[in-house]
């Protein structure tokens, strides 16, 4: 996320990325996922879906400058325009 993007703006992007790739279909789990990634100081956005018996697909959705303090803020717009779980990766060693 540049620095000049501000919360809302990188959700409104992101939700309108979800709506884009989602098609609603019966036994498909969607998902949201948000990759910490250390190496290039930023979070990416993925939206994930399976189907029974296949493999797991993904498609990038955005990815922002890693700070605690904005991503708390797009969280919690993403959730409140989506109803799906996120799941977080890379999280777990961060102080």
């Amino acid at each position: 996320m540049p620095h000049h993007e501000s919360a809302s703006a990188a959700a409104k992007l992101i939700l309108k990325r979800i709506y884009d790739h989602f098609d609603h279909h019966l036994n498909v789990r969607y998902r949201i996922l948000i990759v910490n990634d250390t190496f290039n100081q930023q979070y990416n956005w993925f939206l994930e879906w399976q189907r029974p018996g296949h493999r797991t697909r993904s498609v990038p959705l955005h990815s922002l400058a890693a700070s605690r303090t904005s991503l708390p803020a797009v969280v919690r717009l993403v959730r409140q325009g989506v109803g799906m779980t996120i799941a977080y990766r890379g999280f777990a060693h961060q102080r």
